[in-house]
């Protein structure tokens, strides 16, 4: 499917609406059967620790970084703490998280398509 990687889904070409959603839920099943792989979750947070290394070179990313945080009610704190705290995030935290959100009963699915023309 078309789903990878974070992705909203969408269909491949060729792949229906139902199939999309079909190989992401079972995608989603095989995540909460076999849970975090660690290497995964290793180059996931070696990244988030680049990219706010290097998004705090820049001035702007940096301003609209605390501007949206202060927008919604954070403190200058919490911004800076965020790193540290997604550093210690534990596989079974992640677990417990996914169990409580991705729960089926729960989902609702979208399909988004184009307006037909009138003939």
């Amino acid at each position: 499917g078309g789903a990878k990687g974070g992705e909203i889904g969408g269909p491949s070409p060729g792949e229906s609406l139902k199939e999309e959603e079909v190989a992401m839920d079972g995608g989603l099943a095989t995540f909460m059967k076999d849970g975090v792989d660690g290497e995964d979750r290793t180059r996931m947070k070696a990244q988030i620790k680049a990219d706010t290394i290097y998004g705090d070179d820049n001035t702007q990313g940096r301003a609209q970084k605390y501007g949206e945080a202060l927008s919604v009610g954070l403190t200058a704190k919490d911004i800076q703490d965020w790193p540290d705290i997604l550093q210690s995030v534990t596989a079974e935290e992640v677990m417990t998280a996914a169990k409580d959100l991705l729960d089926r009963k729960n989902a609702v699915t979208g399909w988004l398509s184009p307006k037909e023309e009138a003939q």
